[in-house]
């Protein structure tokens, strides 16, 4: 497990910085949450143990204020709080995103 309260996550030199490097394939209608957010707390969910997107759902739901807007969660005016995604949507983006991440960044 990965204390995130050690890992740089932004602006400059951390990871938010690099996974907005990775153009975003949708459409900007219907947009809530950037890809890079959403690839962001999925990857900082399997650094702390999640195994599944229901688990990665279940740790972003559990995220702090703090957390959420150093993963660049958005902030809602009317509820006056960053706001966090379901699984579905981490489910949706994640599989094209980290597919993307993998191809650019390992080896076969």
């Amino acid at each position: 497990m990965v204390d995130l309260n050690t890992v740089t996550l932004g602006p400059k030199s951390g990871l938010t910085e690099y996974l907005a490097k990775i153009k975003d394939p949708r459409k900007p209608r219907g947009v809530r949450h950037s890809q890079m957010t959403v690839l962001a707390v999925a990857i900082c969910a399997l650094l702390s143990g999640a195994k599944s997107f229901i688990g990665i759902g279940e740790w972003a739901a559990n995220l702090s204020q703090e957390l959420l807007k150093r993963l660049g969660c958005r902030y809602n005016d009317r509820l006056k709080k960053y706001v966090n995604m379901g699984s579905e949507i981490i489910m949706y983006q994640t599989e094209d995103g980290l597919t993307k991440i993998s191809k650019a960044h390992c080896r076969p």
